[in-house]
């Protein structure tokens, strides 16, 4: 005995409704920047997608050392943006490799200052993580090296001054 086969009806109306929602899913993927352009080592796609904040990966070599960049979107008055210091230059100091080295920080761009970001290097002053701490702490410790260094000729200066009377 065969059972007869029961057949699923569609409407149309509700064919139309779920392509209607199927295109808006795509769109709203599509435009949220789930998926982010690759612009692997081309600066100049980096800066124009950084103007718009929209979703991107980049690589950039600097010095020999490698940075991943990645623009997450914009949440707010504000570009978001990754960055990581993957791997450092071959024959980089140990001390500042392990200060550096594998660090990211998050920028928060505002939207009106993204037109004044002439170079990746400015965006510096809207990060925040230990990339960033790492940097500060090794200008710290170059500054203070220098004047270390030129205490010497400090102190013999200000003698000098003090009792050329």
């Amino acid at each position: 005995m065969n059972k007869p086969k029961k057949r699923i009806e569609i409407s149309f109306s509700t064919l139309v409704m779920g392509t209607l929602i199927l295109i808006f899913l795509i769109w709203l993927i599509f435009f949220s920047g789930v998926f982010k352009k690759n612009c692997e080592q081309d600066e100049t796609c980096f800066n124009e997608r950084l103007m718009e904040c929209k979703g991107t990966k980049f690589i950039a070599v600097r010095n020999g050392n490698i940075y991943n960049y990645l623009i997450e979107g914009r949440k707010k008055d504000f570009c978001i943006l990754d960055i990581e210091l993957k791997k450092m230059a071959v024959g980089t100091d140990l001390n500042l490799r392990g200060k550096l080295e594998g660090k990211s920080m998050k920028c928060y761009v505002p939207k009106d200052k993204l037109n004044e970001v002439k170079e990746i290097e400015g965006l510096i002053n809207y990060c925040t993580g230990p990339l960033k701490e790492g940097i500060y702490e090794v200008m710290i410790e170059k500054l203070y090296g220098l004047l270390i260094q030129n205490l010497g000729d400090i102190v013999g200066e200000v003698k000098k001054q003090l009792f050329s009377f």
